[in-house]
């Protein structure tokens, strides 16, 4: 998971597929990367899954 501070909405946790589906959006509005973090805890705002599988 990647946190990215967007200039209007604050920051934003992001998956890699979500990248990938707003990366021009992100490149229009000039989006930084912050860090990136494994965290089963972490939800995408995009998507609102998570990176990591969890299994029982």
């Amino acid at each position: 998971m990647q946190l990215w501070v967007t200039n209007d909405d604050g920051d934003k946790w992001l998956c890699a597929d979500c990248k990938a589906e707003i990366e021009e959006q992100m490149i229009n509005e000039g989006w930084r990367l912050v860090f990136d973090r494994l965290d089963p805890m972490l939800r995408c705002a995009v998507c609102g899954h998570c990176d990591i599988e969890i299994e029982d």
